[in-house]
């Protein structure tokens, strides 16, 4: 089992100032909710319950690495404007600080949608690169597990795929395992329904089925790696789409089955409800819209939430990401200025403040004393240090720019050479020529492009006599990064505790 799991566009009144909210948090999980406090707490006990499945069968990602956050709408009507899909009654999102489950109320349906969306939290941090078919059909598979008397089912056939697989045209396999996020299968509401229940049947059979579970843990590798679902199962079963697609149908017809686990599934302490503050709730939502790729309208209502929290740092913090990732360089700089006078601190957001400093051509000592401040909270940001490098090496503090590069650890190849030889000729202005020896024999091991040979060929002639002054070594600090983050709500947890 170690591999299995190895938005809102503003009206005159929007659903987010026209509903109460209220915040409960366990053990595990943070929610949300314009529902009621029993509500609630029925969600929280539901994924509370689900967490400790997956802990009881031992899978190795049971847990997300992110904090997760469950977002409970009290009506299908309040969230509509937040889904990706109209067809979708719960979805998932994340960022690289926070998971975020988000449902409108789910009624009796509410344990498999938890289950459902909590698995793609699991496969986002197993590492795995899972298919849409499997994914999906994973996820619906494990949310069909119930708890009775002790024991804990799994492989129940819901009635919506039944009906599906019953009343709808089947897909050929070949077809269904090139779906992807975009196709109008995906997408499209006469075609979702069959897509769903053939890839829960395909999946059902692959995790459960006589002759298929004990190699589903392989196939689960193989087809993260291979380059397509028809490559690895072959090379897992040995089987080609149509043998398998055969065995599909004789197995819905004949043998479909469950499993069954003895164990009772804990829930954890849940806390009393709280009144979330508006501030709180909007900064959520508007991630969750912007997550979404609804940027506009999570701009929009950031704007608005800063004019009624004029000293918040956490909403100048998501329009400072919203605008830079728009490509308005200018107003993220403003906005990220506008989080740290309103006491932001977190590292990645002096970090990414320092590396839009750069690649905009701000003021050195900014992006230096923003480096720095990033450094002084995850001292292993080796970009960082990088960074703070070359800024002293720019400005002629040789010895400083020497110390910072030497506690360099991980280096990164693309940046190994122009390290190097920053080194190295800081090291001959500091007269320290065994040193700078040293640094030029690994520049030269590393150099590629032509301006790190040139480079290396200039330290070269400076330890043999050539004392000229070198011109400034290749720029590496943030053009090397040129993938704009996305979006955050706060900043991230402390490194120790997130190991990152």
């Amino acid at each position: 089992m170690k591999y299995w799991l190895a938005v809102l566009f503003w009206t005159a009144a929007p659903a987010l100032f026209g509903a109460e909210w209220i915040k409960m948090n366990s053990a595990n999980f943070e929610l949300y909710t314009s529902s009621t406090e029993a509500e609630g707490r029925q969600t929280l006990e539901m994924f509370e319950k689900t967490r400790d499945f997956f802990l009881r069968v031992k899978a190795s990602t049971v847990v997300s690495q992110l904090p997760v956050t469950l977002v409970l709408f009290d009506s299908a009507k309040e969230y509509r404007p937040y889904s990706p899909r109209a067809n979708a009654p719960a979805f998932f999102v994340g960022d690289e600080e926070r998971d975020y489950i988000v449902m409108s109320d789910p009624g009796e349906q509410r344990s498999r949608f938890a289950v459902h969306e909590y698995v793609h939290v699991l496969v986002r941090h197993s590492g795995l690169k899972l298919p849409v078919w499997l994914n999906e059909g994973m996820a619906d598979v494990y949310s069909t597990m119930q708890v009775d008397n002790g024991r804990i089912s799994l492989g129940a056939m819901p009635k919506d795929r039944i009906y599906s697989l019953t009343h709808d045209s089947w897909m050929r396999l070949p077809a269904l395992v090139r779906i992807t996020h975009q196709s109008p299968a995906y997408n499209e509401d006469n075609r979702i329904g069959i897509f769903y229940a053939q890839s829960w049947l395909l999946a059902h059979m692959l995790m459960l089925g006589d002759g298929y579970a004990d190699k589903f843990p392989k196939l689960l590798e193989r087809i993260s790696e291979a380059d397509s679902s028809q490559t690895a199962l072959a090379d897992v079963y040995g089987k080609g789409l149509a043998e398998i697609e055969r065995d599909a149908n004789v197995y819905f017809r004949t043998t479909i089955g469950g499993s069954s686990y003895k164990s009772e599934l804990q829930s954890g302490n849940i806390g009393p409800a709280k009144a979330a503050p508006e501030q709180e709730v909007g900064v959520t939502l508007a991630n969750v819209l912007a997550l979404n790729g609804k940027v506009a309208e999570a701009a929009k209502q950031l704007e608005e939430l800063s004019a009624k929290f004029p000293s918040s740092w956490e909403i100048e913090e998501m329009l400072a990401y919203l605008n830079w990732r728009k490509g308005d360089n200018e107003a993220a700089l403003g906005k990220f200025k506008l989080a740290f006078e309103h006491g932001a601190t977190g590292w990645k957001t002096y970090w990414d403040y320092a590396r839009l400093l750069a690649a905009s051509g701000g003021d050195r000592r900014l992006r230096l004393e923003a480096a720095q401040k990033a450094l002084a909270s995850k001292p292993d940001l080796d970009l960082a240090r990088l960074m703070v490098g070359q800024e002293f090496y720019a400005m002629g503090k040789h010895a400083e720019a020497l110390a910072e590069l030497r506690q360099v650890k991980d280096v990164d190849p693309r940046l190994a050479a122009r390290m190097y030889l920053m080194m190295g000729n800081a090291a001959i202005e500091l007269q320290q020529e065994n040193d700078a020896r040293q640094f030029a024999d690994k520049a030269k091991k590393v150099a590629k492009a032509p301006d790190e040979v040139a480079g290396v060929e200039a330290l070269f002639n400076r330890l043999q006599g050539n004392r000229a002054t070198p011109s400034d070594p290749p720029s590496s600090t943030t053009d090397d990064d040129p993938q704009r983050p996305i979006l955050r709500r706060r900043p991230p947890p402390a490194p120790s505790k997130k190991g990152r």
